[in-house]
């Protein structure tokens, strides 16, 4: 069940998420959400899957992709 999302926690959220990156110097772009309208809601799910939920009611499911490792050889 998605909830509708209040905009404070969701700016905290951003706010935090960016702090930590910026702090482990990890800040890349890894993807982008396409919506018809501003995200809403946002339900994070099992096994590396998030939900989100936009100003037109659609529910989108979406697929956490680890971040590519390399080997040294």
């Amino acid at each position: 069940m998605i909830h509708k999302a209040n905009p404070f926690w969701c700016v905290l959220a951003m706010i935090i998420l960016c702090a930590s990156m910026i702090c482990h110097h990890k800040f890349a772009e890894r993807g982008k959400i396409f919506t018809k309208q501003e995200v809403r809601a946002i339900q994070l799910g099992p096994g590396g899957i998030f939900f989100t939920g936009d100003g037109t009611g659609q529910v989108k499911v979406w697929n956490w992709i680890a971040e590519p490792t390399t080997s040294i050889q």
